[in-house]
């Protein structure tokens, strides 16, 4: 069973470009339904692992900046 952070990490990993790219398709809601988590908290893991230096987020843009951990937390 994974956690939060590990479903992040795969729904990033599965859609980035080949830049680390993931376009904002989704709103934070909708995002958080697609992974069966609260707003609150999927806002909350993505600060962190922002702060963190593994993503970067622009409104609904989020780019890769660790993808080795990334794709680590993801298998």
């Amino acid at each position: 069973r994974r956690g939060l952070r590990e479903r992040l990490a795969f729904y990033l990993v599965r859609h980035a470009d080949a830049g680390g790219r993931v376009a904002g398709g989704l709103t934070r809601q909708a995002l958080a339904d697609h992974l069966g988590v609260s707003r609150a908290s999927m806002t909350r893991e993505l600060g962190r692992m922002a702060d963190e230096g593994l993503i970067a987020i622009s409104g609904r843009r989020f780019a890769i900046l660790d993808a080795a951990e990334l794709r680590r937390l993801a298998e």
